[in-house]
């Protein structure tokens, strides 16, 4: 009991650590995603359309250059 109990503390330490990580790295996707792909709001689809399309392949961002 005397090892299980302080494993146990670090486990839940780390796992908070990785969720507001995890919720950090989530907001700024969909931040992100809105300035690309939306207007007012809503996805812009024909935007979303090009990207998947190797005819008419959007430009990167210098943000998203990885």
């Amino acid at each position: 009991m005397h090892v299980i109990e302080p494993l146990g503390h670090q486990a839940k330490k780390r796992n908070d650590d990785v969720a507001e990580k995890y919720d950090q790295v989530l907001t700024l996707f969909s931040q992100e995603f809105a300035a690309e792909y939306c207007v007012t709001g809503k996805i812009d689809w024909r935007k979303m359309v090009a990207l998947g399309s190797p005819a008419a392949a959007p430009k990167l961002s210098k943000q998203a250059k990885v």
